[in-house]
């Protein structure tokens, strides 16, 4: 298993739900903020698979998804996901939460 720093897990977290500038571009997203939002963490997480979801609350139908995995890989590992908030099971992580 892949062993992320703690010290880059925390500044992903801050970076995702600390900055006002990316609190603000997911308000109204789009194509173009949405790549900018995966350049910046891309950047952050080198070497990493991740993908993005963002939707407006209460809003059924409305969202956009950004990863930068091929799309057969993201399809299992959202299945993966899926199956796991369903069965309420915990996620492996290098580090304890």
């Amino acid at each position: 298993m892949l062993k992320v720093p703690r010290s880059l897990a925390v500044n992903l977290i801050k970076l995702i739900f600390h900055s006002k500038t990316l609190i603000q571009m997911a308000q109204q997203i789009g194509g173009e903020k949405m790549r900018e939002l995966a350049n910046m963490i891309s950047k952050e997480i080198p070497g990493l698979g991740f993908c993005l979801l963002v939707y407006p609350f209460h809003e059924k139908g409305m969202s956009n998804y950004i990863s930068n995995s091929r799309r057969e890989d993201m399809i299992a590992f959202l299945q993966e996901t899926l199956d796991r908030f369903k069965a309420q099971r915990d996620f492996q992580t290098p580090n304890s939460n």
